[in-house]
C-alpha cells in the first residue's frame, strides 16, 4: 500500500526469504536474500526497479531478469535514479535512469531491466555506489573506479567532465581502499592503512575543510591521522568515521571512537528548522 508508518511494521512479503542486506533509495528500496535474490519495490519511474516497466511496486519483487546470478551487493540511488548490482563473480549490473552516462555503458540511454557494465568485466567488483547523478565500484585488489556526472569534481579524476564509463581513478596513486562513502556531490575513501581520503563538493565543509573550497581529486584528510579509521558513512552534506580502538580503557561494550569535524555542525539550525517545518506538514 501508500500508507506512511510512523513506526517500524514488519515487511511480511519478505518473511522467510532470510534478507542479508537491504539498501535505500530516495523512494525505493532493495534487498538482497541470503541465496543471492534481488528484491526491489516502490516508486519505479525510469525503470530503477529493474522489472521492465516503471510501474510502482508495493510489494517486494524479485528481479527475475537476475535469476542464476548470485547478488553480493546492491545501491540505489537518489532524484533520476540509477540501481546498481553486483554478482558473486564480480560482474557488475545496471539500470534505471542513464543521464549523464551514470549507468556506465556510454550515452545517455536508460533502461528498465538490469544489464551488464562490460567496462568492469574482469575486475572483481565487490562493492558498488550511487551518488547523484554519478557511480562508483570497488575492486576487490582496492582500485575505484567512477563514471557519471562530474561536475563538482564529485568523480575525483581532477575535472568536471561527464564520463559514461567507469574510468579508474589514477588519482589514489595505487593506494588500496579499504571501503567507500558516498554523499550527494562528495566521496570519502578509507584506505587499508587507516588513511581517509576525499573529494567533490565541499559547500558544507563536508569534506572537513574550512574553507569550503570544492576538492578536484582526492585528498589526505587531516586531522584523522593515527585514529586507525576502519570505515565512514555519508549523508548528502554530511560525513562520519570510526575508528578501530586499542585502548583497553574503552570497554567492551564501546569498541569505536566516533571523529566528527566542527564544520559539520555550522548548519545544524538549518538543518532543525526543516527537519521540524517536515514534521508539521509544511
Amino acid at each position: 500500500d501508500n500508507i506512511s508508518r510512523d513506526e517500524p511494521t514488519l515487511i511480511t512479503a519478505l518473511s522467510g526469504k532470510n534478507i542479508i542486506q537491504i539498501c535505500a533509495g530516495s523512494t525505493y528500496s532493495a534487498t538482497i536474500s541470503a541465496c543471492g535474490e534481488l528484491y526491489t519495490w516502490g516508486r519505479g519511474n525510469y525503470g530503477r526497479l529493474g522489472h521492465g516497466s516503471s510501474e510502482d511496486q508495493c510489494y517486494p519483487s524479485l528481479v527475475t531478469a537476475l535469476k542464476g546470478h548470485r547478488i553480493v551487493d546492491v545501491a540505489c540511488g537518489s532524484g533520476d535514479a540509477q540501481t546498481l548490482a553486483v554478482t558473486d563473480t564480480g560482474a557488475v549490473y545496471s539500470w534505471g535512469d542513464g543521464d549523464y552516462g551514470k549507468l556506465g555503458r556510454g550515452g545517455n540511454d536508460g533502461c528498465k531491466v538490469p544489464k551488464l557494465i562490460e567496462k568492469l568485466m574482469g575486475q572483481d567488483v565487490i562493492k558498488v555506489y550511487c551518488g547523484a547523478q554519478f557511480s562508483l565500484a570497488l575492486t576487490k585488489s582496492g582500485t575505484v573506479f567512477s563514471w557519471g556526472k562530474g561536475d563538482n569534481f564529485r568523480l575525483g579524476h581532477g575535472c568536471e567532465e561527464h564520463i559514461r564509463h567507469p574510468k579508474q581513478m589514477e588519482s589514489l596513486g595505487g593506494r588500496k581502499v579499504r571501503s567507500l562513502a558516498i554523499g550527494s556531490m562528495h566521496c570519502v575513501a578509507v584506505l587499508e592503512d587507516g588513511e581517509v581520503y576525499c573529494w567533490g563538493k565541499n559547500d558544507q565543509g563536508q569534506l572537513g575543510d574550512e574553507s569550503h573550497a570544492n576538492v578536484t581529486e582526492p585528498i589526505l584528510l587531516p586531522g584523522l591521522d593515527k585514529k586507525h579509521i576502519v570505515g565512514a558513512a555519508c549523508g548528502p552534506t554530511q560525513s562520519f568515521f570510526w575508528s578501530s580502538s586499542d585502548q583497553w580503557s574503552v570497554g567492551p561494550r564501546s569498541p569505536f571512537i566516533t571523529d566528527v569535524n566542527k564544520a559539520t555542525f555550522e548548519h545544524i539550525d538549518e538543518l532543525l528548522c526543516e527537519v521540524c517545518d517536515g514534521m508539521d506538514g509544511r
